[in-house]
């Protein structure tokens, strides 16, 4: 693979989706990150593929919203790979951030273990330390339920 596609020198690998590997570059031209996607050599012939991938730059391009990232571009390689070029987002991913609800659902599954419904889950109420680890706070609307009778399968939990 080139380390340069037009004016974007590719710095690192960042991520490989369904429809293409994604890297960090430099856009030479205005001096500036950017991520670029390529759609990968051997999707190249195949015309349904080449097509959703530049409907996928057409659709967010179409976009003006600050939470919908910015498309620069859109070409093809020498060598026949199709690029897109778009903002860098500098962050985590949704994926990388699931081990909160995750700590934070084990957490409320603790509680109601305990008969004891939160009532107040909200951000200010979720702390998340330094080292990562999870900590709900605030029970000062919790409320005790009564433990489930094993005897009777329709009793109903307070919430």
């Amino acid at each position: 693979m080139a380390q340069q596609i037009s004016h974007y020198k590719i710095e690192r690998w960042v991520a490989q989706g369904g429809m293409g590997e994604v890297y960090l570059a430099h856009d030479s031209k205005l001096d500036r990150k950017i991520a670029l996607k390529l759609l990968p050599v051997d999707f190249a012939s195949d015309e349904n593929r080449v097509r959703r991938f530049q409907q996928e730059a057409r659709a967010a391009s179409a976009l003006n919203h600050p939470n919908v990232c910015v498309i620069h571009e859109i070409g093809k390689t020498d060598d026949g790979r199709h690029y897109i070029a778009m903002e860098h987002v500098a962050g985590l991913t949704l994926r990388q951030q699931m081990d909160i609800a995750t700590q934070i659902a084990a957490a409320l599954v603790a509680a109601h273990g305990a008969c004891i419904v939160h009532r107040d889950i909200k951000p200010e109420n979720v702390m998340v330390r330094n080292d990562g680890l999870i900590k709900v706070l605030d029970f000062g609307l919790a409320k005790r339920t009564p433990v489930p009778r094993v005897d009777d399968p329709a009793q109903v939990w307070v919430v």
